[in-house]
């Protein structure tokens, strides 16, 4: 394939680090070469039609509003190029339902084909063998170079010398703030965690019912980017061992435990989301995932000037979790696929990965493009000119991280870090009911404990 002149937007996203580390801090980024001519090119049929006999796949995911609007669009312009696969795409809950419709279709050997996962679940499936390994699918579809253009293939889908996963969503975390209330109050968006204090401080008013910042209610990927940026370690691969529990953790957990404590900042709470507060103009500013853009997008309605920036930093460190979900198609023994049902899972996955399609997909989704030349596309190019939030998260990649790649994370997560976050931070008014140093003491017995049986 020809090779393609990238902007400096796609160049410094080939530097997104791996667990824990941050990559080549302090690289240029900007868009400030942005053009909007052009049109989205043709898309190719993977092969002709009359060669084939239709087949159907189930494809399950977690997607929901915007978010499974995108996937229609990407399954609608499949079907398009390629009619003898049908992708029948069903959606399953949160990432936990379809964790537990999985493992229930795994035990009844009627899994589905092809599903999203996040890399931890990807992980856990397999250690059980339930999903096939794609390694020679990729070197056959794409070139040595068209594999590096594949954003963070190695370093998230990629265990042991195997390619398991595909990227689908790659998300991180961005600073969503209120330009109207920043501009009343005459500041700067923050870009250090000093500066978040102040402005939340500031800001905060409890008469008209506002506070200065807003946490997601499973904060934990706050706490892990700043624990990172501080030095320390959330989970450790080489020795499968939880080490937050550490000066490190303490202030990274005390500084957002203080703000809550403090009444300058709030969770989601009965709400479910940040998106929905923020959008109510109840928070002046908040971190979530840039993936909940179309959602922040809806909420707003523009009832007010609001803008995304990247997530703070210590001054040192910009240290920021990426995140997001990963399509793998699921081993026959669990669902007697044929093989050309595979095949046709296969093609779904590779017509994800071109550039014009990881294009439209995170313009419709708001994640990262899964091709880095995706962001050189007209298509791409002009929709960010138009709308600017969308760039803050490509910003980030110089400085992402990825949780360790271990068995059972997923458990770890769910069981031990949200749990004693619940724990640790109780709602406002409700006095603590263990200090931050006890919290992170009893959280990481406990992950060590389920590393420990799950290893």
């Amino acid at each position: 394939m020809k090779k393609l002149l990238l902007t400096s937007a796609i160049l410094f996203l080939a530097a997104c680090g791996a667990a824990n580390e941050p990559a080549g801090e302090g690289a240029e980024v900007g868009f400030e070469n942005i053009e909007v001519e052009g049109v989205m090119p043709e898309l190719d049929p993977i092969t002709e039609p009359e060669t084939r006999e239709q087949v159907t796949i189930d494809f399950w995911h977690a997607m929901t509003g915007p978010h499974a609007d995108a996937v229609q669009n990407m399954v609608d312009a499949f079907h398009a190029q390629n009619p003898y696969v049908i992708v029948n795409h069903q959606h399953q809950g949160s990432y936990a339902d379809l964790n537990n419709s999985l493992t229930a279709a795994f035990a009844a050997r009627t899994a589905p084909l092809l599903t999203q996962s996040t890399p931890g679940g990807i992980i856990n499936y397999i250690g059980h063998g339930f999903i096939v390994p794609l390694t020679e699918f990729f070197s056959e579809a794409f070139t040595a170079e068209e594999l590096a253009d594949i954003v963070h293939l190695d370093v998230r889908n990629t265990h042991d010398g195997v390619i398991w996963s595909s990227p689908f969503g790659i998300s991180t975390r961005v600073l969503f703030y209120n330009r109207d209330v920043l501009d009343e109050f005459g500041l700067e968006v923050p870009t250090t965690w000093e500066e978040i204090r102040y402005v939340a401080e500031a800001t905060t008013d409890h008469g008209i019912n506002r506070f200065g910042m807003g946490w997601e209610n499973a904060f934990w990927s706050e706490f892990v980017g700043k624990l990172a940026q501080l030095g320390g370690v959330y989970v450790d691969e080489a020795t499968v061992t939880a080490q937050f529990y550490s000066p490190e953790g303490i202030q990274a957990l005390g500084f957002i435990y203080d703000l809550i404590d403090v009444g300058y900042s709030r969770r989601a709470g009965a709400d479910g989301f940040m998106s929905g507060v923020f959008g109510s103009g109840a928070v002046t500013m908040y971190i979530g995932s840039s993936a909940g853009l179309p959602h922040v997008t809806n909420a707003v309605n523009e009832t007010f000037n609001w803008g995304t920036a990247p997530t703070p930093g210590t001054g040192t460190s910009n240290a920021t979790l990426f995140a997001g979900n990963d399509i793998a198609i699921i081993d026959s023994s669990v669902n007697n696929a044929t093989p050309e049902q595979i095949r046709g899972a296969w093609e779904f996955i590779e017509f994800s990965l071109r550039p014009e399609v990881a294009a439209q997909w995170a313009n419709d989704s708001g994640y990262i493009p899964i091709r880095y030349s995706a962001n050189d596309l007209p298509l791409r190019q002009e929709f960010v000119s138009e709308n600017p939030t969308h760039i803050a998260a490509s910003l980030q990649a110089p400085y992402g991280i990825y949780l360790a790649r271990v068995f059972a994370m997923t458990a770890v997560n769910n069981q031990a870090v949200n749990h004693y976050f619940q724990q640790a931070v109780p709602e406002i008014g409700v006095p603590s009911l263990m200090s931050v140093e006890d919290a992170l003491r009893n959280a990481q017995e406990r992950a060590n404990e389920i590393l420990a049986d799950a290893n």
